[in-house]
């Protein structure tokens, strides 16, 4: 619930510290009461997609259980930060799927952070925008950084800040050119694919033609001794 009535003095200033405050403890019979402010509700809403009575259920279990005193702080961390990164790849996927669906383009194509420009930008002609500024050129989440990095972009995307887009032929044409004129200055906007196929190619065809030479060799010399006889 808001800040609003008898609310005790100990849990005002706790909120005012904390954004949040929940009472209740292992005795009680009756639910646990959550107090917040204005712009927490609207970070559990639009941010973590929960009710503040299920947050507030969820955070009084978790501290009265004493789970978090069994979980070490690093496993903590990196829990933490490969949910964040999970989650980030499932959306951009799921979105990229919904464009490419409603548009026609293609039924289910993987994102390419890699490639990004020319396998998904200029090859379908749609854009993710709005992704964090300081976190530009866009990278795979697990590639950014660490918990704060991520958390970025996550929100922007949850919040559809950042989102697909179709580029009119007019901006396609512009992306390009800004592509290519930047990887005239020696910016990597195109990475060269790798040649794994091509030495398999290589390998077999060797391969073939030392058997064949073997084998001739190997004919040669049985005529050989067949003419001795």
């Amino acid at each position: 619930m808001p800040l609003a009535g008898l609310v005790p003095p100990d849990l005002i200033r706790e909120v005012s510290r904390n954004n949040v405050a929940v009472r209740g403890g292992i005795e009680d019979l009756s639910g646990p009461k959550l107090f917040f402010l204005e712009k927490a509700e609207k970070f559990v809403h639009a941010v973590l997609d929960l009710e503040p009575q299920c947050l507030a259920l969820k955070l009084k279990t978790f501290v009265i259980s004493g789970f978090d005193s069994n979980i070490p702080s690093t496993q903590r961390q990196t829990r933490t930060l490969n949910k964040l990164i999970s989650d980030c790849q499932t959306i951009i996927q799921d979105e990229l799927d919904d464009i490419l669906c409603d548009k026609k383009l293609a039924n289910h194509i993987k994102m390419n952070y890699n490639n990004y420009e020319c396998s998904i930008v200029e090859h379908y002609g749609i854009t993710l925008v709005g992704w964090p500024l300081d976190l530009l050129p866009i990278h795979n989440p697990s590639a950014i950084g660490g918990c704060e990095q991520v958390q970025c972009p996550l929100n922007a995307l949850k919040t559809h800040m950042c989102h697909w887009e179709q580029l009119s032929e007019e901006q396609l044409v512009a992306r390009i050119a800004s592509n290519q004129a930047c990887q005239a200055k020696g910016e990597c906007v195109y990475k060269p694919r790798k040649k794994h196929a091509a030495k398999r190619v290589e390998k077999s065809t060797e391969h073939v033609e030392s058997s064949d030479d073997e084998i001739i060799e190997k004919s040669a010399e049985f005529v050989d001794s067949d003419d001795e006889n």
